[in-house]
């Protein structure tokens, strides 16, 4: 390609790069530290949503340092405990690519939330990034100390601040109602 100045092939290689890595992450992908990818693939706590990440093919977007979101995040023993009868290895093996993306969706709040901030009220109706509105809403409420979403998940760690984003540590996973069917083995 000629530019201003005339003939670079470093430009060519460059753009002809570029093009390629919006494909598909790059093999040993390796996220920028404080985005919600970096703090998910750094934590050995959240195993179970960086496989959710590669699984839906969102990677790149929670690393997007413009991404600008919230993301409710339950912590693999939390996931073990709550779920000991109905998730195993396979139930997120087996999951499809469509449902690792709405279920990580659905747990995603489009602006970047911080704990005053969603707990500003004792009762909210919180939108996800999930297209379909028909189950696209949580429910926040306040319960004694404890503020509760969907009457099954306590907000348990006020935040973790990345550079694209806020974290906050939940304590159950929000499945969405029509999904639950797909995900819990009945």
């Amino acid at each position: 390609m000629t530019s201003l100045y005339g003939n670079d092939p470093i430009w060519d290689y460059n753009i002809a790069q570029d093009i390629q890595d919006l494909y598909s992450p790059p093999k040993g992908f390796q996220p920028v530290c404080n985005t919600i990818s970096g703090i998910i693939y750094n934590n050995p706590e959240f195993s179970i949503y960086k496989f959710l990440l590669e699984k839906s093919g969102l990677i790149k977007d929670y690393d997007d340092l413009q991404e600008n979101c919230t993301l409710l995040i339950v912590s693999d023993e939390n996931i073990r405990r709550n779920y000991n009868n109905t998730f195993n290895e396979n139930t997120f093996l087996n999951m499809s690519r469509l449902t690792a993306r709405e279920l990580l969706l659905y747990n995603t709040l489009p602006g970047k939330i911080n704990y005053n901030a969603l707990t500003s009220s004792p009762i909210a109706r919180l939108m996800t990034k999930i297209d379909n509105f028909a189950y696209s809403t949580l429910f926040l409420k306040l319960y004694g100390n404890d503020y509760v979403l969907n009457n099954i998940s306590r907000i348990l760690d006020n935040e973790i601040i990345a550079c694209n984003g806020i974290i906050h540590q939940i304590s159950n996973l929000l499945i969405p109602e029509t999904m639950q069917g797909v995900i819990i083995n009945k």
